[in-house]
């Protein structure tokens, strides 16, 4: 197993972190978790964000803004991770832009729109060790476009593929996808 960081990009109320307690789960667990949100709402949709021409009500900036760092911080002390879990609060242009962490293994993405997976994955990508885990939370499901259009996008010419998790299907219907980097 490699030796790095788990990381959620999408926090929310703390319900995303669901992502980083299954992958802890699945393979033990990992040196530190840190979970990056602006805990404010969304960042501006872009066109890729929006369906049939408009930007859906839930792509909304103000749609997540009652989302709360000490809401978080509560969530994650009432589960027993508190001193597992570093939350930083910010846009991840500006949070990733020289991120805290050097190796990533696990990588969770919940972060719904376009920009934000783009800015994600080209800021995070190249530290998820080999053999290191990227779950896609909004991957499937058609209320995200943005979300798949930036996945395939990035990993067009990557070797790694999106894959449906299905052994995940029993324990809960929505479809989560990962893959694992090279």
């Amino acid at each position: 197993m490699t030796a790095g960081a788990a990381v959620e990009c999408g926090v929310y109320r703390g319900q995303g972190l669901g992502s980083l307690v299954w992958w802890l789960r699945e393979v033990q667990d990992p040196q530190m978790a840190w979970g990056f949100d602006a805990f404010v709402g969304f960042a501006s949709a872009s066109p890729e964000d929006e369906m049939d021409g408009v930007v859906p009500p839930f792509s909304q900036p103000e749609y997540y803004g009652d989302a709360r760092l000490e809401t978080v911080e509560q969530f994650v002390a009432a589960i027993g991770l508190l001193n597992r879990i570093q939350l930083v609060p910010g846009y991840f242009e500006e949070t990733l832009s020289q991120p805290p962490v050097e190796q990533i293994s696990a990588l969770s993405f919940d972060c719904d729109l376009y920009a934000a997976y783009r800015a994600c994955l080209n800021l995070l990508y190249e530290r998820v060790l080999s053999g290191g885990w990227i779950i896609l939370d909004e991957y499937f499901p058609p209320k995200y476009p943005g979300a798949r259009i930036a996945v395939g996008e990035y990993f067009a010419d990557k070797p790694e593929k999106p894959r449906l998790a299905t052994h995940l299907l029993a324990e809960h219907p929505y479809e989560r996808r990962y893959t694992i980097k090279e």
